[in-house]
């Protein structure tokens, strides 16, 4: 009998093949996408698990504020508990690859226990000289490359390392960046381009930054309920071991501190000792160099003093010797009688030309001797103006040097190297320094008066001495032309010289003594005048050594000034940090903390999410037109199995006939749509999130659970509808169930009150019309079946126009900037205003300087990672627009609050009102309240003031970028050459390039769509043929008669398929609101990290779902015209009786 069966199930099935090949096809789309999209996140976790494994990725991070001791993972190491640990030394920097901009690079330690890199290409490094380059970034094209650490960094920075230039022998990837971020820092932009492994020795640090470990009891696979529970088990005591070799540290360098801050007390007090000792030998100087200009003056005054007496006394003694000269020519006169009396007046008369050469050539001497001395003693102030000179030129360069140091405080502050109260301090000490050079200043200008006094006196001095020759000369030239008087007088006088012998024998005695006199006199003052004028150098000296003394002495008092300032730094350095050492805090960061761990296990939820809509629909639908066709397979059978029955068959020997017939039909559609789901699902899945994980391959995974729980519900379901109609039907004597159903009774529908209406129908779509209203359990299947599969289009179009239009939406209504430039620093002033003039010049509407950095935003556990913006002017308006998602504008925050975007709220369930915890890089962490909910798609941002700015980051904004609007984005693109030209500037992107690859990146979700709308068009076409083809094989009796009755076959065609288009367009109808909330559910469990979307289901998507529809229901009714037209009419009307 099983055998009979069988062959009676085979014939049936080939009878009925295309009826059978759809319910395996309804089948094996339902299990497909069922099994496929759940086993992708399985897949998806155990592709991460091998990765993870084979990298042997940590199980924990220990961070401190102190660091740890370099033996420190030895230590822990040493712990049964724990597998293998491992320090870490890490530095974030600025470097350029190639003469490129400087980026932000995280610089690490190159492992060799946990966390090992993945080489792409090239090598591992050998020497501190190599590197290995992030393949987010680089590729094989770049080996070979110089990775330089530029000067942009502050020098701490550059004091972490050995070195300050690397060359690329590989390019590697990192299982601590599983995706394309990677991570925010305190430098430059805010968020780290790639990272770069080194080693060890290449670090010039003396502690580990970190420490990695992996524990020895590890159990589950990464995300499991047994791995979360082993981390969770070890937290405590892997805490306590962190904190004891935290604390350890901690312990040695406060006593460090302690010992430096000792050692900076006995410093500071002996530098204030010798400070006070160079200001009492500044005073000593200072009093020395006044006395110097008091003897300088004493000296001037005596100098001219002697030279006047000097000259008085020998224009006496001349004028003496004058007088005796005249009166031995007049006595010479008197001599004139004889003529020995005549030759001896002759004689005194040469005797005298004699005396007046001899005194000529004394004055000219004497004349040039004078002029030597004063031209030396004007050389010696000539020195001295130099020297006052050369330290007037050693004030000005002090000052200088002041404020020099002042603009690199400044500088220090904008690029926040320094802290205001540093800086407040350095201004104060500088002011000090002002303040003495001041002082010294007003010394050097007395000095230079008390120069010029002396210019000034001994100018007088040689203008009085000048006139003394003068006058000389004026006398030389008087006795000259007496003597030539006297010559003729002694002619006249040659008698009466006779006569006066005696006389001119006294006067001649007398003129001797005369010219003794004159000429000791003479001696006496030239000594007298070189004694002055040795006390005068002596005195110019004691100024010359009195300037330098009090130049040394200002100098050693300077020194002492910053020798103290320093032992003061170094004494409030060496308190700060004791003070830092008190309490070190450790955080204990395990896998959940990475970005891309937790951005992973987010994203496979996503899938996950998705298998627990999708296929439970494909399930629903597929179970209904399952139910659906076997219910009718039953009804139209139904004369057989009578037959069976009066033949002898058993009920369970009959029911066993349907149930091979649907069980064979399920069981092929459950093998085909396992193997295809579960092999390319995944891989699909896998292609589209590649562009954001990229590290391996997925691996295939097979669930023969999910896959036997899948298949049995399908087999549950159609053999528990067959049993179901079948035990009901088989209930029934065997005469009853030969003879063919009695057809329902007609009923006058509601239509038919509306004569206006009815009676101006054709008979045929009135017919129609009581076809479909008469067999209502049809009408209901069909309607529910079709309305499922225009819900799933509506709701793959709709998936479509939510992520397609985020782009659009993002930079039409949102984004209004056209570009965004990254500068190498914070501006100052000047440079603002270059760059202003740059945009001017290339035509630029609008210009906002915003400060940008990433952090962690967190509520509760939840953690994501989101842009802080702070624009300079204090609002956005013109270049963002801040509005809600019912497009109410959003006024700027308030200080003490913030604004997030809707993709940060919906991640951390945050609305208007509550509370956000930001925290930084150093771990600073400041609760802001959130003021309102912003519109954005793309990234997460929270916008801030500048006071609150502060307050996060605790210092105060440095505005690295600045974002420019043009009239149009092809004015953007041609100035866009002039903005990365523009000085310090690094980087310019442009809003329609971003958009460009924004767009880009989500093309990885319209492969996930696309197959969505190809499942849901391919169960449509299914579903429409199948219910279609047994609405026909059903009415072949009726379809039969009316072609007897003379319809044609256009006619017959219509009056069949007139109602199939009546319940096609009914279904989609109804298939529009449920699309709309399936549609609204499935977006609900599509989340992509840094990505928002929208729910938005463009009016074209219903308009090309119900089309769809309608057109497959079309290519039904054309593909089974051929069955109506081959209808055997005679078979079809020959009676059942």
């Amino acid at each position: 009998m099983v055998t009979k069966m069988l062959k009676l199930t085979m014939r049936q099935i080939r009878s009925s093949l295309t009826r059978f090949l759809a319910i395996a096809a309804i089948v094996a789309l339902g299990v497909g996408f069922f099994c496929g999209l759940r086993l992708t996140k399985t897949a998806m976790v155990h592709t991460l698990d091998d990765y993870a494994e084979a990298h042997r990725m940590y199980d924990f991070r220990l961070v401190s504020t102190v660091g740890f001791d370099e033996t420190d993972a030895d230590v822990l190491a040493a712990d049964a508990r724990i597998a293998s640990c491992e320090g870490e030394k890490s530095a974030d920097a600025l470097a350029s690859v190639a003469d490129g901009a400087a980026k932000p690079c995280r610089f690490l330690s190159l492992p060799v226990q946990i966390n090992l890199p993945g080489l792409k290409c090239g090598r591992l490094p050998q020497t501190a000289e190599e590197c290995l380059a992030d393949g987010l970034l680089y590729s094989e094209k770049d080996l070979g490359k110089t990775v330089v650490l530029t000067e942009e960094n502050d020098e701490d920075t550059l004091d972490s390392f050995n070195r300050r230039e690397f060359t690329i022998v590989g390019i590697a990837k990192s299982v601590l960046y599983i995706n394309y971020e990677r991570g925010g820092t305190s430098i430059g932009s805010g968020t780290l381009s790639s990272f770069v492994y080194i080693l060890p020795e290449a670090f010039a640090l003396d502690y580990e930054t970190s420490l990695y470990l992996r524990l020895a009891d590890r159990q589950g696979e990464v995300y499991s309920d047994e791995y979360t529970a082993c981390i969770d088990a070890a937290e405590p005591w892997v805490t306590q071991l962190a904190e004891s070799a935290a604390y350890g540290r901690s312990d040695r360098l406060y006593e460090e501190a302690e010992q430096t801050l000792s050692d900076a007390r006995e410093t500071l007090d002996e530098k204030q000792q010798e400070l006070a000792d160079a200001k009492q030998e500044l005073a000593d100087a200072k009093q020395e160099l006044k006395d110097a200009h008091q003897t300088y003056a004493d000296g001037v005054v005596s100098l001219a003093d002697a030279k006047q007496e000097a000259e008085q006394e020998l224009a006496d003694a001349y004028q003496k010797l004058v007088d005796g000269q005249r009166t031995i020519e007049e006595n010479e006169q008197k001599l004139a009688d004889g003529e020995q009396e005549l030759a001896d007046g002759e004689k005194k008369l040469a005797d005298a030309k004699q005396t007046y050469e001899e005194n000529a050539a004394k004055f000219e001497k004497e004349k040039k001797q004078a002029e030597n001395e004063m031209s030396f003693a004007f050389a010696k102030l000539q020195k001295a103006r130099e020297t006052l000179a050369e330290q007037q030129q050693q004030l000005d360069a002090q000052k200088a040097a002041l404020d020099k140091q002042e603009a690199q405080i400044d500088a220090a502050v904008s690029a926040g190297a320094m802290s205001p109260e540093a800086a407040e301090a350095a201004k104060a000490q500088i002011a000090a320094a002002r303040g003495q050079l001041a002082a010294a200043q007003a010394q050097l200008d007395e000095g230079k008066n008390a120069l010029a006094d002396n210019e000034n006196q001994l100018d007088l001095a040689a203008d009085a001495a000048n006139e003394a020759f003068a006058e000389n000369q004026k006398k030389l030239d008087e006795a000259k032309k007496t003597l030539e008087e006297k010559q003729q007088e002694l002619e006249d006088a040659k008698q009466e010289l006779e006569d006066g012998r005696q006389e001119l024998e006294d006067a001649k005695q007398e003129l001797k003594d005369g010219w003794a006199d004159y000429y000791t006199g003479k001696a006496e003052a030239e000594q007298k005048i070189s004694d002055a004028e040795q006390e005068l150098a002596d005195a110019k000296q004691e100024i010359t050594d009195g300037d330098q003394k009090l130049a040394d002495a200002e100098q050693e008092l300077a020194d002492g000034e910053q020798k103290l300032a320093d032992a003061e730094q170094d004494y409030r350095d060496g308190e700060d940090e004791l003070a830092k050492l008190e309490n070190p805090d450790v955080f204990i960061l395990n896998r959940s903390s990475n970005v891309g761990y937790a951005c992973f296990e987010s994203d496979s939820d996503i899938v996950r999410g998705v298998s627990k809509v999708f296929p439970l629909f494909f399930f629903a639908v597929a179970a209904l037109v399952c139910i659906t066709t076997m219910t009718r397979m039953v009804d139209e059978q139904r004369t057989q199995a009578g037959v069976l029955k009066a033949l002898g068959y058993s009920n369970s020997a009959i029911l066993s006939q349907y149930f091979l017939y649907a069980g064979t039909a399920s069981l092929l559609g459950c093998v085909l749509g396992i193997a295809a789901g579960s092999y390319f699902l995944p891989k699909m899945i896998w292609h589209a999130y590649n562009i954001m994980y990229g590290f391996t391959g997925i691996l295939y995974a097979f669930d023969w659970p999910l896959a036997l729980v899948s298949s049995g519900a399908y087999l549950l379901c159609a053999l528990g509808t067959t049993w179901y109609v079948v035990h009901a039907e088989l209930q029934k004597p065997a005469a009853e169930l030969i003879r063919p159903k009695a057809p329902k009774a007609g009923k006058r529908i509601l239509l038919e009150c509306l004569p206006l209406i009815w009676d101006r129908l054709p008979f045929l779509h009135k017919v129609s019309i009581r076809n479909i209203l008469r067999f209502k359990k049809r009408m209901v299947m069909m309607m529910i079946g079709i309305g499922g599969c225009t819900a799933l289009l509506i709701t793959g179009f709709g998936i479509q126009d939510s992520i397609s239009s985020v782009v659009d939406y993002q930079y039409d209504e949102i984004t209004r900037y056209d570009a965004a430039v990254t500068f190498q620093h914070a501006l100052s002033g000047s440079e603002r205003e270059d760059f202003l003039a740059v945009c001017e010049e290339s035509s630029a509407e609008g210009c906002l300087f915003v400060a940008e950095k990433s952090l962690d935003a967190s509520k509760g556990s939840t953690v994501k990672t989101t842009n802080v913006v702070c624009p300079e002017s204090g609002g956005v308006e013109g270049f963002i627009d801040l509005h809600t998602q019912e497009k109410a504008p959003i006024p700027y925050p308030q200080d003490g609050d913030c604004i997030i975007s809707r993709g940060l709220a919906q991640a951390l369930r945050l609305s208007a009102g509550d509370t956000i915890t930001l925290q930084t890089g150093d771990m600073r962490r400041t609760e802001l309240t959130v003021e309102a909910v912003f519109e954005n798609y793309v990234y997460n941002y929270v916008y801030l003031t500048q006071t609150t700015w502060q307050d996060v980051f605790g210092e105060a904004p440095g505005y690295e970028a600045a974002w420019v609007n043009y009239q149009t984005d092809e004015d953007a693109q041609a100035a866009s050459a002039a903005l990365a030209g523009a000085k310090n500037a690094a980087a310019v992107t442009l809003s329609r390039d971003f958009r460009n690859r924004v767009a880009t990146m989500m093309q990885s979700l319209r492969y996930i769509v696309l197959v969505v709308v190809l499942g849901a068009a391919a169960l449509a076409f299914i579903v429409l043929y199948n219910l279609t083809n047994i609405n026909i094989t059903e009415r072949e009796r009726e379809i039969a008669t009316i072609k007897v009755l003379g319809f044609y076959d256009g006619e017959t065609n219509r009056y069949v398929f007139r109602e199939n288009i009546i319940l096609t367009v009914l279904g989609a109808l109804l298939g529009l609101p449920m699309g709309t909330l399936l549609h609204a559910y499935v977006m609900g469990q599509i989340k992509i990290d840094l990505m928002c979307f929208d729910v938005r289901v463009a009016p074209l998507s219903y308009l090309i779902s119900a089309a769809l529809t309608l057109v497959f229901g079309l290519l039904v009714n054309l593909a089974l015209r051929r069955k109506i037209r081959t209808i055997d009419m005679s078979q079809a009307l020959k009676s059942i009786e």
